[in-house]
């Protein structure tokens, strides 16, 4: 099966080897990743391939990186005639682009709803709303199917005239070969892997630092931010006016290697989000490695432990709640250990990438 995705823009594109389009090609199909990117992109994952699409793209400063219109893609569509046009990503151009080229070249449609309206300031917010207002009906009327990835999500978009006749619920899933326990793990060492956005809520876990460091006299405590976004300078700023370089540590754009050996050896791995949607990839990935996690408890966090609750479920936006959770766990190392076992359990049970990609194969042939 030939298979296109549309994503805006990769950020780190190791990712796509871990996810949907690196598994999907590991099963035999034909997956071709069209992106706007201002770097070249490749694959170690055979029958994976970039294609760096031409366009224009506005980078919002505090809010979004890249916000593309990509100029040629349905001439590149036309000359890679998938079967399936897999979109990615609301609220983006490209998500619309991609479905009204589909329709037009009479190819079937996919569009991967990861969260809904990304938690920002009020007025981005608006205009995050305004513009699924505007392009929502047009993006799920043309398209054939519709992944969510949580429950909320999938009442959300609701909103914006999805048909629930054509909602799937596929979770985000993770390659729990390659994240998997360690035998040892550092001491005192907090590890958070992301986007530096608003919704992200580092403000609230460098707070909770402060709080750690400066207040509750815990010097030996070591938090590792690995990523980057529109947020940088501002969480550096945060850094020198709490005095915390000794303790905060920025390792930037980081291999997939060396994601996958910190999160097998950290001794706490934080998602203190105001909103996502959950599971989140690094938040699986942290889990499959038998890290102990803590999570806000926010939309989507209760469907994921539904059952068991292998992480510590602290208030969003609450750094003292935060600080006496990673407290708690720095200095509770067999309430670590259970929690790091029951985390990888559940991943290998509800989260395999191997499982989520036959689902989605799957799909691909019940539209074809």
């Amino acid at each position: 099966m030939k298979i296109l995705f549309v994503q805006p823009y990769v950020t780190f594109p190791g990712v796509m080897d871990d996810t949907l389009p690196g598994q999907l090609a590991r099963m035999g199909h034909d997956v071709l990743v069209a992106t706007f990117s201002r770097q070249q992109l490749q694959s170690s994952v055979s029958g994976l391939r970039f294609e760096r699409a031409h366009g224009i793209s506005l980078a919002i400063p505090y809010f979004v990186s890249e916000f593309p219109y990509m100029l040629d893609l349905e001439g590149l569509a036309k000359h890679f005639e998938p079967d399936i046009i897999h979109a990615n990503n609301l609220p983006f151009l490209t998500t619309w682009q991609a479905v009204r080229v589909a329709k037009k070249l009479r190819k079937r449609s996919v569009v991967h709803v990861n969260g809904v309206v990304m938690e920002r300031t009020y007025l981005f917010n608006l205009l995050q709303r305004a513009f699924l207002y505007a392009f929502g009906p047009s993006i799920f009327s043309n398209a054939d199917r519709i992944i969510c990835v949580n429950n909320s999500d999938a009442k959300e978009i609701t909103k914006f005239k999805a048909s629930p006749a054509k909602i799937v619920i596929i979770p985000n899933a993770v390659n729990v070969e390659k994240f998997s326990p360690s035998k040892e793990r550092a001491e005192n060492t907090i590890l958070w892997a992301g986007r530096f956005v608003k919704q992200k809520g580092l403000e609230y876990l460098l707070e909770a630092m402060d709080i750690l460091v400066n207040r509750k006299g815990m010097k030996n405590v070591s938090l590792f931010l690995t990523g980057d976004g529109p947020l940088f300078q501002h969480i550096a700023g945060m850094v020198k006016r709490f005095s915390l370089e000794g303790n905060v540590t920025f390792l930037g754009r980081v291999s997939r290697q060396e994601i996958v050996d910190r999160m097998a050896s950290c001794t706490i791995y934080v998602l203190p989000s105001i909103s996502e949607a959950l599971p989140t990839y690094a938040l699986l990935e942290a889990m499959s490695s038998g890290a102990a996690t803590i999570i806000s408890d926010i939309a989507g966090s209760k469907e994921i432990f539904s059952s068991c609750q292998p992480a510590l479920l602290i208030p969003p936006k609450n750094p003292v709640s935060l600080a006496d959770a990673i407290e708690r766990l720095l200095k509770d190392e067999p309430l670590r250990t259970q929690l790091g076992k029951d985390a990888r359990d559940l991943v290998l049970e509800r989260y395999n990438l191997k499982n989520t990609a036959a689902a989605v194969e799957q799909l691909y042939r019940s539209i074809l």
